[in-house]
């Protein structure tokens, strides 16, 4: 008995809470912002530590793990030939409010000194807004990829 309620108290003092959801492909941000019109696609955990303001998305079917936390690098340069010389920044953010809700942002931007032009090289967003999980990913063509959960 005494085991049992030892376990029971390291799962609550953790604060590390696990839900299991299935996730659907949408066509359109409006589709996966309601989970409305969209296709089932897999089975995702999402494990919540609000301590460490990390999110772990488990795929079980493809057997991978993404870790989503705040991270910065800013400013760090790219060049193997000077006429192609770019810097590229990336800068992930997330926000844990509690189990139940958190946001995520990651955006990568390249410049291109040769022709001193900024492009998005890929945005992704993913959050969790009263148990609903909703994702976006973007990359260099523009055509947005949207999932949601429940």
């Amino acid at each position: 008995m005494k085991i049992l309620l030892t376990i029971c108290l390291l799962l609550i003092t953790s604060q590390v809470f696990a839900k299991k959801i299935t996730v659907y492909d949408c066509p359109t941000e409006a589709d996966a912002r309601s989970c409305n019109n969209c296709k089932k696609s897999s089975y995702m955990n999402i494990k919540v530590n609000v301590n460490t303001n990390k999110v772990l998305l488990q795929h079980p079917e493809s057997n991978t793990n993404t870790y989503l936390q705040t991270v910065k690098h800013e400013d760090e340069w790219i060049a193997k030939n000077t006429n192609f010389a770019s810097l590229w920044t990336v800068k992930e953010t997330l926000e844990v409010f509690d189990e139940d809700n958190w946001e995520y942002l990651k955006v990568e931007n390249v410049f291109y000194t040769s022709t001193n032009q900024r492009r998005i090289f890929r945005e992704q967003k993913e959050s969790m807004v009263n148990g609903k999980y909703y994702a976006m990913d973007r990359g260099l063509t523009n055509y947005p990829f949207y999932w949601c959960g429940k």
